[in-house]
């Protein structure tokens, strides 16, 4: 199965970051006039390669000048593996630094160095320069990568470089293509005749043509007319690729820089707790001050107070709280970098830890300890719960524990953990059937299960009935003897919506409601059956003479369920009769066979009535149905209780 990730490119001003892309892909992402005339790359810059395994995986060309590091921290914010290019005539300079300490705070665990311009540079100085750029990543996330030479001029390196590039990607982990959508927008252009076009990385879920999205914060929905990946239209889009997304409806004075796009609608945030490490050089002395937070595209002004310290050196750690300027659309684990006021300098980055905490006007110990704890759980223990629920994403649907550790390698024992530290990573654990299952899962089964329902109440809003629960797994198209089958009944019962009633599940709000209209045709209907006497009704004439009265067919079926529920109309294979003439079988019936004291057959049966014949067949249905008589051989008869 092909994986979907994003490659990004990072490093100092004209260190051949673009050229080195253009070498690899045959795509030139400068393109904006300026950025032709000065030189240097300026804005995003996007292409694909396809490796030699089958995999094509997108590219982020970014800035490596000083002004441009918020176009960079928004370019590199959801890649999967980057590409730290140093310059062989250059050696490491101040943005090879900051750009590191940048990727290395947006949580990129995998990357390749490239020393380009290798043709610049004789072997004893590459050589050197290599032992420099070692002793500069130790410590960081780079510490082990590999280094390859390159020269996008003479094509020297770049097979070796793309070799790399497969085998990193093998270790890289795909994004969960399950839950929220979300894709900061990143570009946005107009296609003629087709509308505006949104371009992003998708940081989470998956993105498909007719889907509804929502520009947040605004919470405008828009209509998916269509999507593209590497230049092709596809049918839908994944966490880990990026994705121009063409919507209908969509303009430009809705957007502004910093707005994202998501499946569903979320809060801003006001403030937010969150764990933060300065970068090298970087020093906060007092608890308040004022920074600039940048999280993908967005950037605000934030106060950000100190709360388990007072001061902060280079490299320490600490939790803070931010009140945001202008509020944004966050998510707990979402990564951050903070510049200073002047946006001169990166300082620090970080997570968020709540995305929407109270405010800790003064910190107390029980607080401090309570948020570190909070950090230490996402760092340590909850790995292993975010290993298991990634796996659970993946596989989408219930897995017996036994199988997910076979399949996706999880050593993780689900009962190791309290059902609230689960449910905290939305993971259900059903310990009687052995079962896991995420909560993306069930509340996919819940919206399901309440559409299905909310259609079959709109289609029978007279009948005080529902589904039953293999009703409702065909419908969701689960397949029989199957874990989704096994667990459908213990999922319904978690959906607070619903509720279970003589074995038919109906939504929990659902009340029949008859109109005046309703009330006037049910009494006609009644009247038209009575007519018929000891004559069967003809349905084909009942529905000619309801459709007079603007009354469809399927709702005609209804109103007659309805009456038979209400007991005024008795059903059998192929319609219904009015209950005063089965009432009537049912009391001459039995009197007559109490007086024959033995059995009689058809043609007595209807003499007796002053029936028609067609009228027979189903009234014997309906009294050896309900047990008023017992027919064999062609003989009525009186069951033995009742003789």
């Amino acid at each position: 199965m092909n994986k979907h990730l994003i490659i990004g490119t990072a490093g100092h001003v004209d260190h051949g970051k673009t050229a080195l892309v253009k070498a690899l892909t045959q795509i030139d992402c400068d393109t904006h006039p300026e950025e032709k005339q000065r030189g240097i790359t300026i804005h995003l810059g996007f292409a694909h390669i396809r490796l030699p395994d089958g995999n094509e995986f997108g590219i982020v060309d970014v800035p490596g000048h000083k002004d441009f590091i918020q176009t960079m921290v928004a370019g590199t914010s959801g890649i999967d593996l980057i590409l730290l290019v140093i310059a062989a005539d250059s050696g490491i300079m101040p943005q090879t630094r900051e750009h590191l300490s940048i990727i290395q705070a947006l949580g990129v665990t995998r990357g390749i160095v490239v020393i380009s311009k290798s043709d610049l540079a004789d072997q004893e100085w590459l050589d050197m320069l290599e032992l420099d750029i070692r002793s500069f990543l130790e410590g960081s996330f780079l510490n082990e990568a590999p280094i390859v030479r390159v020269s996008s001029q003479t094509g020297h390196g770049l097979t070796d470089l793309v070799d790399l590039l497969q085998a990193e990607a093998l270790f890289c982990k795909s994004k969960p293509s399950e839950g929220a959508f979300r894709l900061y927008i990143d570009r946005l252009f107009s296609v003629k005749g087709q509308g505006y076009v949104a371009t992003g990385s998708v940081l989470s879920g998956r993105i498909q043509s007719k889907d509804k999205v929502y520009l947040l914060p605004s919470g405008k929905e828009y209509t998916v007319k269509g999507i593209q990946r590497f230049g092709r239209e596809v049918a839908d889009a994944f966490a880990g690729d990026r994705a121009a997304i063409n919507l209908a409806g969509f303009k430009p004075e809705d957007f502004e820089r910093g707005m994202l796009l998501s499946s569903s609608i979320r809060s801003t945030s006001e403030r937010a707790d969150a764990s933060i490490q300065l970068f090298p050089g970087s020093t906060i002395g007092k608890k308040h001050s004022y920074v600039l937070f940048l999280c993908g595209t967005f950037q605000t002004k934030a106060r950000m107070h100190l709360i388990d310290a007072s001061k902060l050196e280079e490299g320490e750690e600490a939790i803070v709280q931010f009140h945001f300027d202008k509020k944004p659309i966050l998510e707990r684990g979402d990564r951050f970098i903070l510049r200073n006021t002047s946006n001169d300098s990166s300082l620090g980055g970080g997570y968020i830890i709540d995305s929407q905490p109270l405010h800790h006007k003064r910190p107390k110990a029980d607080l401090i300890e309570s948020l570190q704890g909070l950090k230490q759980a996402i760092e340590s223990q909850a790995n292993e719960l975010n290993l298991l629920a990634l796996s659970l994403l993946k596989l989408d649907g219930p897995v017996k524990v036994s199988q997910l550790c076979d399949e996706a390698s999880i050593q993780t024992n689900p009962s190791e953990f309290s059902r609230e530290e689960l449910l905290a990573e939305g993971i259900h654990y059903f310990p009687e059937l052995d079962m896991l299952v995420h909560r993306v899962y069930l509340e996919k089964i819940e919206q399901k299960v309440l559409a299905i329902l909310a259609e079959h109440h709109q289609k029978f809003y007279l009948l005080a009935s529902g589904l039953t629960t293999s009703a409702l797994s065909g419908k969701l198209g689960i397949r029989a003897k199957t874990p989704a089958d096994q667990l459908i009944p213990h999922l319904l019962q978690l959906i607070p919506s619903i509720r279970e009633h003589q074995g038919q599940w109906m939504l929990a709000n659902f009340t029949v409601k008859l109109s005046a209209k309703d009330r006037e045709d049910l009494e006609w209907m009644v009247e038209q059956y009575a007519h018929y006497e000891w004559n069967k009704p003809v349905e084909e004439d009942l529905d000619q003479e309801a459709n007079k009265r603007n009354i469809a067919k399927e709702k005609r079926k209804m109103y007659c369920q309805y009456l038979v529920n209400d007991g005024r109309l008795y059903a059998y294979d192929q319609g219904f009769l009015h209950a005063s003439v089965v009432k009537q079988a049912k009391e001459r019936v039995v009197e007559e066979l109490i007086r024959r004291g033995k059995g009689m057959n058809e043609g007595d049966f209807r003499t007796l009535l002053g029936a028609t014949r067609k009228i027979v067949p189903p009234l014997l249905s309906i009294l050896q149905k309900e047990g008023v008589i017992t027919q064999e051989k062609f003989i009525i008869a009186l069951p033995d209780s009742k003789k």
